[in-house]
């Protein structure tokens, strides 16, 4: 597989100096790095600076943006760069992918200001200026008439069957995944999602989880939380089954139109999840059934209260939970 070239957008922060402060991050990234994903990319690009910088990659935890440049080779973007002097040319380049992905009038601004800088200490061809000033204004112009908008990070549900809406949602999340240097395989009736350490908020290895598309969305949710965007959860968790009975419950609120799903923890428990936006009518349809679902079921007391006897399944994945 060949490489491609990346723009890789974000900061990283040094676990070893305890809670992150996103104001004052160790290193913030606008560079490029070829892999053959964004995965590799992102691998490579922080074992170049934490080999430049004196620092471990295994300190670092990142929050970045991943995204494909389109260029091969590090060909030049127009053909008057090519008559610059090796370091000016760099600089077009470097300044061109800037511009080019640039989603809001203040970070054209910002990178507009970074490049005339530049300007003031280097000489460059007033051809290779002229085309800069132009790429400049056609990407200004697209984003004032909304042609180009920041990335919301929203899943959307669509219409239709339970599996269609799951198959969508983790369809965007791998998405989202994937440019945040996450790699996502998806494979028939799952997705393997491989995290590098740098992923982590805490000290620890890199990752592989192999998922279910409902669990792929939930993982998804998780990061964006850990990130603070401004999103609403599409998937919410009801509270875990210990009756044995999640596929009758499954059963009845699809009967009734809802999009439902079981997904299950370590140790093998079910829970039962919805459509955040059908939670109110599917708490109502299982209330009037008399359908008891707990948020801990390792909570004896909370268990005495709210059932009728623990169920099999609890001390089933009790004994699990204590095996792993």
């Amino acid at each position: 597989m060949g490489l491609k070239e990346y723009f890789i957008q974000g900061a990283a922060y040094q676990r070893s100096r305890g809670l992150m402060d996103r104001e004052f991050a160790w290193y913030r990234f606008d560079e490029t790095s070829d892999g053959t994903d964004e995965y590799d990319a992102l691998e490579r690009l922080l074992g170049r600076y934490s080999k430049n910088n004196s620092a471990s990659k295994d300190d670092l935890y990142v929050e970045v943006r991943i995204r494909p440049t389109g260029r091969k080779g590090g060909a030049p973007f127009f053909a008057e760069q090519r008559e610059e002097h090796p370091y000016n040319k760099g600089l077009l380049s470097r300044f061109w992918i800037r511009f080019t992905l640039s989603e809001t009038e203040e970070e054209l601004k910002h990178y507009g200001e970074q490049f005339n800088q530049f300007i003031q200490n280097s000489s460059f061809r007033e051809e290779s200026l002229e085309r800069m000033r132009q790429q400049y204004a056609n990407q200004l112009q697209h984003i004032r008439a909304k042609n180009i908008k920041p990335e919301p990070y929203q899943l959307i549900a669509p219409t239709g069957s339970p599996e269609k809406i799951a198959e969508s949602c983790s369809k965007q999340a791998a998405r989202f995944l994937r440019s945040f240097g996450f790699r996502v395989a998806e494979y028939k009736n799952e997705y393997e999602v491989k995290a590098l350490d740098c992923h982590s908020l805490y000290f620890g290895h890199e990752q592989t989880l192999m998922l279910s598309a409902v669990d792929l969305v939930f993982y998804w949710q998780g990061i964006a939380e850990t990130r603070e965007f401004d999103v609403e959860d599409i998937f919410y968790d009801m509270g875990y089954v210990v009756d044995n009975k999640e596929n009758e419950y499954v059963k009845l609120l699809r009967a009734n139109h809802l999009a439902a799903y079981i997904i299950y923890d370590d140790a093998g428990m079910p829970s039962i999840c919805v459509l955040k936006k059908e939670l109110k009518h599917a708490r109502d349809l299982l209330s009037k059934h008399q359908v008891k679902l707990v948020d801990d079921y390792t909570d004896i007391d909370d268990f005495d209260r709210r059932s009728a006897g623990l169920g099999d399944n609890y001390y089933h994945n009790l004994d699990n939970m204590f095996e792993k």
